[in-house]
This record gives C-alpha cells, sequence and structure tokens, in this order.
C-alpha cells in the first residue's frame, strides 16, 4: 500500500478537496469552450462543427493517452501523477487564451487532453491505497463531483468575465486555479514509488471481463451525456436565452451532477448495487433527451428539466464507474482499470461536440443530435442489462 500519508499529513478533508479540485481542473477545458462557444464563434469565425472538432481533439488525445496514463500512474504513484497533471492544466489554459488562430488553439486543446487521461487514474489510485473497499464511495462521489463542480462555477461566472474583459483574458484567470494545486499537492501528499512491480504480472496485463463492459457502457453513456456540452449553444439558439442565462442553466445542470456523483457512489455500496446503478443512470439519460427535444417547442421549463436531469443521470454516472473499478482491479491495477474505463468514456464525449455540430449546421435543428443520444442512452441500458452474474 502507496504511503500517502492519508491521516498523518493532510486529513481526509484536505485531501479530498485536493482531488475534488484535480478533477475539476483537469477535465474543464472542454467544459470551458463548450460555455464561451458564442464568443470563440464570433471572434474566430468558425462554424459549430469546427468548434466541436477542437472539443473532440481534447477528450480523443485523453482517451489515448488515459490507458497509458493508468499503467503509469500504477508505477509513479499518485503524488507524481498530480504534480503533472495540474503542471499541464494550467499550461493548457495560458496556452489557449494566447493562441492567435484557430489551428493553434485546436493544437493547444489536444495537447491539453493529457489532463483528461491523467485525472482518474492519479486520483482513484490514491484512494485505493489508502481506503478499503466499502467506505470509498464519499470520497469518490466527492472528487468525481469535482467535473461537475467546476461546470458549475463555470457556467455562472466565464459568460459574465468574458462580456467584461473577453474570453482570452478569462482562460487565463482560469489558469491560476490548476497553478494552485502544485503547492497543496507537494505539502498534502506524502511521497511515494507507486505499487507495481517494474515487470507486470500476468494479473495484473489482464483486464477483469467487467472493466472491459465497463468501458463499452462509459463509450456509449459519454456520447449521451456530451450533449451537456453543447446546452448553452443549443440554449440560446433553439430555446432564446441569453448568453448569460445559458451559462445558469450550464451551470446549474453542473451543480445537480455533484450531487448526483455524490449520492449516486453512496446507493451503489451501500443499496443499490453497482449494476443496478448504472442501468437506473441510462434510463434517466434517455429521459433528459426527450425534455431537450420538447424545449424548442415548450419553452425554457423543459430546458430546465432536460438539462437538470441530464446532469444527474449520464453526467454523474462516473463515480459509479470508478469504485467498480477499483473492486475489480484491485489496489495495484486500479490505475490501469480506470485509464480504460475512462478511455471509453472519453471517446464516446469526444464523438458527441462534432456530430451534434455537424448535423446542426446540416439539418438547422438539433433534433437528430438528440436522436442519436437517445440511442446512446439505450444502448448503454442494453450492455448492463446484459452483464453476467460475474461483472454484478
Amino acid at each position: 500500500m502507496d504511503d500517502f500519508g492519508w491521516s498523518q499529513r493532510g486529513g481526509r478533508a484536505s485531501l479530498t478537496a485536493l482531488l475534488l479540485g484535480a478533477m475539476g481542473v483537469a477535465t474543464f477545458a472542454p467544459n470551458a469552450l463548450g460555455v464561451l462557444a458564442v464568443f470563440l464563434i464570433e471572434d474566430l469565425g468558425i462554424s459549430r462543427g469546427q468548434l466541436g472538432a477542437i472539443i473532440g481533439l481534447n477528450l480523443v488525445m485523453g482517451a489515448l493517452v488515459s490507458p497509458r496514463a493508468g499503467a503509469v500512474t500504477d508505477r509513479l504513484g499518485a503524488r507524481r501523477a498530480l504534480l503533472a497533471l495540474f503542471a499541464t492544466s494550467a499550461l493548457t489554459f495560458v496556452a489557449l487564451a494566447l493562441a492567435p488562430a484557430v489551428a493553434p488553439i485546436a493544437a493547444v486543446a489536444a495537447v491539453g487532453g493529457v489532463t483528461q487521461g491523467l485525472a482518474n487514474p492519479a486520483t482513484n489510485k490514491l484512494i485505493a491505497g489508502e481506503l478499503p473497499v466499502g467506505s470509498r464511495a464519499f470520497v469518490t462521489g466527492v472528487k468525481q463531483s469535482g467535473v461537475q463542480a467546476a461546470v458549475f462555477v463555470g457556467g455562472f461566472t466565464l459568460p459574465g468575465a468574458a462580456l467584461a474583459f473577453g474570453w482570452r483574458p478569462t482562460l487565463l484567470l482560469v489558469a491560476l486555479v490548476p497553478a494552485l494545486g502544485l503547492p497543496f499537492t507537494l505539502a498534502l501528499v506524502a511521497r511515494s514509488e507507486g505499487t507495481a512491480p517494474a515487470l507486470e504480472t500476468e494479473s495484473i496485463r489482464r483486464l477483469p471481463g467487467g472493466v472491459l463492459r465497463l468501458t463499452g457502457y462509459g463509450l456509449l453513456v459519454g456520447f449521451g451525456a456530451a450533449f451537456s456540452l453543447t446546452v448553452p449553444l443549443f440554449a440560446e439558439e433553439a430555446v432564446g436565452l441569453t448568453a448569460v442565462a445559458a451559462g445558469v442553466v450550464f451551470g446549474a445542470a453542473g451543480l445537480v451532477a455533484v450531487v448526483g456523483r455524490v449520492l449516486w457512489a453512496r446507493w451503489a455500496e451501500q443499496s443499490l448495487g453497482e449494476r443496478r446503478a448504472l442501468a437506473i443512470i441510462a434510463l434517466l439519460g434517455l429521459v433528459s433527451t426527450g425534455g431537450l427535444v420538447l424545449a424548442p417547442r415548450l419553452g425554457p421549463t423543459m430546458l430546465w428539466v432536460g438539462a437538470l436531469l441530464l446532469g444527474f443521470s449520464g453526467a454523474s454516472w462516473n463515480s459509479v464507474g470508478m469504485l467498480a473499478a477499483m473492486r475489480l482491479a484491485g489496489v495495484e491495477g486500479t490505475g490501469r482499470a480506470s485509464g480504460w474505463i475512462v478511455m471509453g468514456f472519453l471517446v464516446g464525449v469526444a464523438a458527441g461536440p462534432p456530430v451534434f455540430g455537424a448535423t446542426v449546421d446540416s439539418t438547422g435543428t438539433y433534433d437528430v443530435a438528440l436522436a442519436l443520444c437517445a440511442i446512446a442512452f439505450l444502448g448503454a441500458t442494453a450492455v448492463v442489462l446484459g452483464w453476467g452474474r460475474h461483472d454484478r
């Protein structure tokens, strides 16, 4: 077990806060681009599909590096992985703010995707090394909610800041947050050399079957949940909200997902079980697409219903998936198992924005994109219901 010093150095509350912040900053770049979509489209003269492709590049890179990042984290330990995460995230936001045109922004977004791949393996490694099975739900749920906590804060603050100062200075201000994570990591997380042996054993190389099924589930739910990145633009163009009001909807959905990730982890560990929780999440995601389809026809009320339900379902599944990864792979393989599951999820999320943007550009409506989301959530439900008893 890694000597992270959970109780001796920073205490559970301080380290949980650090993990929450790590998840938030590591995954915030595509969310920031989504909530600032109108400003980037107007300033750079790009299409929705092009902006979706830039967001997708970030997520694709995260998906590509995620399995390897998990294996490296198992060797190096959480401390060094977290330091790399915070440093790369800060540099990403600085580079996005300073990039002069579309091509450099796309390149920076792609390189910045490394933090997407590092986030879950590094944070899960810290939890698996210090907390036994049966007592991980709260910490895991809270740290997974860091993603949506960042969405909540960003949705409420970035549009107003961009209106006041411009989108580039706004991203420079965002870069200060991950920069602060570096000294806190050095102070709170003790040194560790990792737990995986220099030469992997066959048991570590072979992924449990349940991990591969969770990877498939994550891909489908990720595609459906990716519409949350399009919600600000959808709210403005299809429902008629202002940029600030659309940001409020986006932020509120993120706040709901903060609560959802904590609650789903608790329910999965204490009552529902992982399989049943994941099935319910996928079904609720399907219902959320119906609310969003009705929003342009019935008004902002259905937008709120659909967006909040999407936050509580598709955007909240990760805490359950990460609990399952720790249980299935054990301490030694947690990083690698987490990396594979996150890879599936990020592939799904990465595919969403460019597909959604292209369908809206070509059809003039968001209905096709939402229909594809509904199909993805149906597929995820089928994957869960098809699991054998040994995967439950």
